[in-house]
C-alpha cells in the first residue's frame, strides 16, 4: 500500500527499546494515538465550548472504526496549535505549527496536501487580518516557513530515498 513509513519506524523503534512481541506494539501504538486524540479534541473543546459537549464529541471520534488515527490526530493538532497562534500572535506557538505541518507531510501522502493547504490557509488569514500589523505578520510567518522547514527533509529523504515505488 501507498503509506509512508512513520508508524513502522515507530512501531520498529519502540520493539528495539522494548524487545516485546510486535503485536502487542501495534496495538499499544493504536490504543495511545487513539486516547491522544480523544484527550486533545476533549481539551480543545473545552476551551471553546461546554465540557460535557466535548465529552461527547471525544465518545463520537473514539467510537469511529474507520478513523486515520495517526493523521487525524497530527491534522488536529496543527489546527489547535494553529488557531492558538492566530488568537495569542505568539511566534514560538508559530514555530511549533509549522514543526507539526511538517510532521504532518512525513505521515501519509495525503498530509502533503494537507500541509499545503494549512500554510496557505494561515498565511492568507495573516495576511488579511485587519486588525495585524506589517512586523507580526512577517514573524509569525517567518516562524512557522522556519518550523516548516526543520522538518521537511524528513519527508524530502523518504519520498526520494527511502520510500517504495508507487502509482503516485
Amino acid at each position: 500500500p501507498d503509506y509512508p513509513l512513520f508508524l513502522p519506524f515507530l512501531n520498529t523503534w519502540v520493539y528495539a527499546v522494548s524487545q516485546s512481541p510486535i503485536m502487542e506494539i501495534t496495538i499499544a501504538t493504536s490504543v495511545l494515538f487513539t486516547v491522544l486524540n480523544g484527550a486533545l479534541l476533549f481539551i480543545a473543546l473545552k476551551k471553546f465550548t461546554h465540557p460535557y459537549v466535548a465529552a461527547l464529541a471525544c465518545f463520537l471520534l473514539l467510537t469511529n472504526r474507520y478513523y486515520l488515527f495517526i493523521l487525524g490526530f497530527y491534522l488536529f493538532l496543527n489546527l489547535v496549535v494553529c488557531i492558538t497562534t492566530f488568537q495569542e500572535k505568539n511566534s514560538a506557538a508559530a514555530l511549533l505549527s509549522g514543526i507539526f505541518i511538517g510532521l504532518l507531510m512525513f505521515i501519509k501522502n495525503e498530509g502533503i496536501i494537507l500541509a499545503a493547504l494549512l500554510i496557505a490557509i494561515s498565511i492568507l488569514y495573516w495576511f488579511l487580518e485587519k486588525k495585524n500589523n506589517k512586523t507580526i505578520f512577517t514573524k509569525m510567518v517567518s516562524k512557522m516557513l522556519l518550523g516548516f522547514s526543520l522538518t521537511m527533509p524528513a519527508t524530502l529523504i523518504l519520498k526520494i530515498f527511502l520510500a517504495p515505488p508507487n502509482r503516485d
